[in-house]
This record gives C-alpha cells, structure tokens and sequence, in this order.
C-alpha cells in the first residue's frame, strides 16, 4: 500500500485518505452496513462483514482505502482483480454457513437463495452474467480490478470523500499494474451514477436487468 495523501475542499477540514488498517476494521463494518443495507453480505451478520473488509485488505492484490476527518474513519473503499469473488467465497463460505446456521429465516428469502446460487458459481468458475452485454467481456481479465464496496458516513458526505476515495482506488489499481476499472451500481442509485460518470467511468447498461456497469481504462 502506499503512504497517506492529504487534501482539503474549500474551507473544509482536510480529508486524509490512507490504506485500511486492522484498527478501522470495526469502522468500516458500521460505513459497510449503512451503505449496503440489504445486501446479502449485511444480512450476514457484522462479523461477516468484517471478516470480507478484512480479507481485502489482507489480499496481495486487493485495495482497502479509508478517508479520515479530524482522524476519524468517515469513508471507505474496497476492491480486487476481477475473479476475486471466487477466492473471497473459498475463503469465507465457513463463516458464511455459520452466519446463516444463526439466522435459518434467511433461507426463506427468494432474493438470498439467488445469491447463494450465484455464490456456487463463483465457487466453480466466474464468468460475466449470461444476460451481460458482449460488451463486458472486455472488462473479465484478472488485470481488471472491480471496485466492491464503497462508502461514506452521512455526516460527512457532501464534501467529496466519495470522489477522493474513487480516484484513490484508481491510483491504487494502477499500481497493481490494472488496465482498467470497473464495478456494478443500481439503476436506481442516480447519486452513485453521478458520481462515477463525474469521474470519468463509462457505463454499460445491462437491458433487462436492474443493475448496469461502469467502466475505466487507466
């Protein structure tokens, strides 16, 4: 990882975005939970959770990036190769039936059975979505790093953290020697559109399905 930068908005106080540490982990689980509410790897349970951001972190080729105010942890990114979704499900399916042994209703789910499919698959072999657009093939290789989580706390957005942490993850995939970028968002997260369109990353709409991609060459 590479050491801390600084930078300040307007009359803001600086913004301190560094590598994660395992001191921020418990941080980063709460800035986890808040922005992906539902999700699968929530309804998992906190110590799930810290377990994946762990992992990221831990991972040669993985990215775990935390934004700091007056030294507090208020933002968060995570990411890995492309493919990482296979070793991060070896890795964790342990834990994984341990959490759902403790919360057996979740199985009555219909939306978490198809994840837990999609999880078997990931297990024997990844690939784009038979429904994905050709045009995602391009964006398959392992030199590709795919942005997995990222958050801020909503005291603290506004300020353009969430920019600071994107562009950070960039220089980041870069160094890993990354040909480009990308991640998935909802078609109904407009706020996340803006936000990466801003940056420069290019979407892929996916008709048919409620979710699309963007991407970046670096």
């Amino acid at each position: 990882m590479d050491s801390q930068t600084v930078a300040s908005v307007g009359s803001c106080p600086q913004v301190v975005v560094r590598p994660m540490t395992d001191s921020d982990l418990d941080t980063a689980t709460e800035l986890h939970v808040m922005a992906f509410q539902g999700y699968m790897n929530v309804r998992l349970g906190r110590g799930y959770v810290r377990a994946m951001l762990r992992w990221f972190r831990e991972h040669p080729s993985g990215i775990a990036i935390v934004a700091c105010l007056d030294e507090q942890v208020v933002g968060y990114t995570v990411g890995a190769p492309v493919g990482y979704d296979r070793e991060l499900n070896q890795a964790l399916w342990r834990r994984a039936l341990a959490s759902l042994a403790m919360r057996p209703t979740l199985l009555l789910h219909r939306d978490i059975l198809a994840r837990i499919r999609l999880r078997m698959r990931a297990l024997l072999g990844t690939g784009a979505p038979a429904s994905a657009p050709a045009e995602l093939a391009d964006w398959m290789g392992a030199d590709i790093h795919s942005l997995v989580g990222i958050g801020v706390a909503p005291a603290a957005q506004g300020q353009r953290i969430g920019s600071q942490l994107i562009a950070r993850f960039e220089v980041q995939a870069r160094r890993l020697r990354a040909r480009g970028v990308r991640l998935s968002v909802y078609e109904t997260n407009l706020q996340a559109h803006r936000a990466y369109e801003r940056a420069g990353w290019r979407p892929i709409l996916c008709p048919g399905l409620n979710y699309r991609y963007y991407v970046k060459s670096l």
